[in-house]
C-alpha cells in the first residue's frame, strides 16, 4: 500500500501540531523533575536501612516504569509531529483513508482511523493469554 498525503491542510494541522509540541515539553518536563526527586531522595537517604529496601526498591522500580512510559510517549508524539511535517498525518496507517480531524483532536498521535483501532483492539483482547475465543 503506497502512503497517501495528508488529507488535512498544513492550516488545519496547525493546532494539533501545537498541541503536539505542548504535549511534548510538559512530559519532557514532568520527566526532568522525576529525575530531580529521585536524585534529591538519593542525596537526603543514599543507603536505605535493611528494612526499608524493599519499599525503596519498589519506588525504583514503579519510577522507571513511569519513565518508560512517558519515553514511550515523547516517542509517539515525535512521529506525530514527523508525520505532519511529511505531509502524511491524518491517514490510517491500516486502510488508507482519513483519520477523522475529532479523532486526531482527541488522541492526536493515533495512525488508525476508529474502525480499524476497534478491529485492532478486538483481536488484541480475543488473543489475550486467559481469554476464551468462545464469546
Amino acid at each position: 500500500m503506497t502512503k497517501a498525503r495528508a488529507p488535512y491542510s498544513t492550516r488545519r494541522l496547525h493546532p494539533l501540531r501545537e498541541a503536539l509540541q505542548r504535549r511534548r515539553h510538559e512530559l519532557v518536563d514532568a520527566q526532568a523533575a522525576q529525575a530531580r526527586e529521585l536524585a534529591d531522595e538519593q542525596a537526603r537517604d543514599p543507603a536505605p536501612e535493611e528494612e526499608e529496601a524493599a519499599a525503596h526498591q519498589h519506588g525504583q522500580f514503579i519510577a522507571s516504569h513511569l519513565r518508560e512510559g512517558v519515553q514511550a510517549e515523547v516517542g509517539r508524539v515525535d512521529e506525530a509531529i514527523a508525520r505532519i511535517d511529511a505531509g502524511v498525518y491524518g491517514t490510517c496507517d491500516e486502510c488508507g483513508e482519513p483519520i477523522a480531524l475529532e479523532r486526531l483532536r482527541a488522541l492526536p498521535y493515533t495512525r488508525l482511523c476508529a474502525a480499524d483501532a476497534a478491529r485492532e483492539e478486538r483481536e488484541r483482547v480475543l488473543h489475550s493469554p486467559g481469554r476464551s475465543l468462545t464469546l
